[in-house]
């Protein structure tokens, strides 16, 4: 009998707890910063696509196109309960992230495809 209680205790909160709704960030914007400083705007559809502006820019790589709009079916988006990922460019940059259970603020690692990474944020617009 106590096997039974704590396995129903380790499994029940992972069968729907702190699970977000996928139509819930459907159509919100998020103001994502990383460790570098590196800022972006990123504008989730719901087509499981995202268009993202390019904002300040602290680092030395890729200080052109500050303030310009990419996305296209090649920037896609996923989300199982409550980890969210964001691939950019057939995933040439990843971001990996925990969404709170308010869904307004995520938090994780980003990697691309030249071993580069890093940790970042985002805030939800309202």
């Amino acid at each position: 009998m106590k096997k039974i209680i704590l396995i129903l205790l380790v499994t029940v909160p992972l069968l729907g707890f702190g699970q977000v709704d996928i139509n819930s960030l459907e159509n919100t914007s998020w103001e994502l910063t990383q460790s570098n400083g590196d800022e972006k705007i990123i504008i989730i559809q719901g087509d499981r696509y995202f268009k993202y502006l390019k904002g300040r820019v602290r680092s030395d790589d890729y200080k052109g196109n500050v303030g310009q709009l990419f996305g296209d079916e090649t920037f896609t988006w996923n989300i199982k309960r409550n980890n969210i990922t964001f691939s950019f460019n057939n995933g040439f940059k990843i971001y990996r992230g925990d969404i709170n259970s308010e869904e307004n603020f995520i938090s994780g690692t980003w990697t691309n495809d030249k071993k580069d990474s890093g940790a970042w944020f985002g805030v939800k617009i309202e």
